[in-house]
């Protein structure tokens, strides 16, 4: 963060999700980088951070879906302050601490157990609506021209 400081440059650092999938379709731990590291970072080092909602959700994946809620809730508006992009799209179930980089178009928010649905999308997105230093970019496996159509609806 110094150093990139010293370059005049952004560092940002993203919250990644607790698994990930092996070509056997089996989850594996990731790494210990849990989106609580991330947080105590930004605000012992102001580092700046990149606010993944799949990657943050995925994080305490065992928990029952208020609880995870929840927990993204509060962990957006912990690192509120230090964020500077945020990547938006959905999980599907199940949850199991994998990010599976659904969409946000109307056709994604049909899907039975899609998380976060358009509500709770537009409330994350709402932290950040009176700040104009946010970037906000959706990372879909697919239809990436409509995920970004469907983006500038949900953020206009």
């Amino acid at each position: 963060n110094q150093y990139a400081h010293h370059q005049n440059i952004l560092l940002l650092v993203e919250t990644v999700p607790a698994k990930t999938i092996n070509s056997n379709l089996q989850t594996i731990s990731q790494h210990s980088l849990s989106a609580n590291t991330v947080i105590r970072r930004a605000q012992q080092d102001h580092i700046s951070v990149t606010n993944d909602f799949c990657h943050t959700f995925a994080d305490e994946f065992d928990k029952p879906i208020d609880q995870l809620w929840q927990a993204l809730w509060d962990k957006s508006v912990t690192m509120a302050p230090f964020t500077k992009l945020v990547h938006i799209n959905t999980v599907i179930p199940p949850y199991n601490g994998t990010d599976s980089h659904h969409g946000i178009t109307d056709k994604d928010f049909a899907i039975p157990g899609i998380f976060p649905n358009r509500e709770k999308l537009i409330q994350l997105l709402g932290l950040f609506k009176d700040r104009d230093d946010i970037w906000a970019i959706n990372e879909p496996s697919s239809d990436h021209i409509g995920n970004f159509k469907a983006l500038l609806k949900l953020i206009s």
